[in-house]
């Protein structure tokens, strides 16, 4: 039995080593992108933000950060002063969300959330403007996750109320 679960464990791990080895590939042909054809292709990227209103209700500051995510997005970001909005609402949605998404969960990717804005913030204060549309899909990617969780969280509630 032992020696089954050595087994397991050991081709778990080396699919884990596979999967990582094909992203470190489509990351280091991404980085030969010279920054003039990544500011050319920053204006072609379908940018797809996760839609919050059905949700969140009327959690008025997660919609104004989503407002505000879709401008930031579709921009070019030259400066932190192109994003200061979009890290002042976040703060704001830090403040504000009802208690019911205060989950470990909900929490974790609030503050994923906060530190690619930041990430972000402090490349452009260091003058580190490639890779722009790489750092954007971050945040997209951890605005969508964020957003997921909550979804995640309503369905449960729902599913609960239906069976109980």
């Amino acid at each position: 039995m032992h020696f089954m679960m050595n087994k397991y464990t050991l081709l778990a791990v080396f699919l884990l080593l596979l999967s990582c080895k094909g992203k470190t590939e489509s990351v280091n042909i991404a980085q030969e992108v010279n920054s003039t054809e990544e500011n050319n292709s920053t204006q072609k990227v379908n940018w797809i933000i996760k839609s919050s209103s059905e949700f969140t209700e009327d959690w008025a500051e997660i919609i104004a950060f989503e407002d505000e995510l879709k401008r930031v997005l579709a921009s070019e970001i030259q400066s932190e002063k192109d994003i200061a909005l979009l890290k002042k609402i976040m703060g704001d949605v830090k403040l504000t969300y009802p208690s019911r998404f205060k989950t470990l969960t909900i929490e974790a990717r609030v503050k994923v959330l906060e530190t690619e804005i930041l990430m972000l913030e402090q490349d452009l204060k260091d003058g580190a403007l490639t890779n722009i549309s790489n750092k954007k899909q971050r945040i997209q990617t951890a605005y969508n996750v964020f957003i997921g969780q909550i979804e995640a969280l309503i369905y449960k509630e729902r599913d609960y109320e239906k069976y109980n």
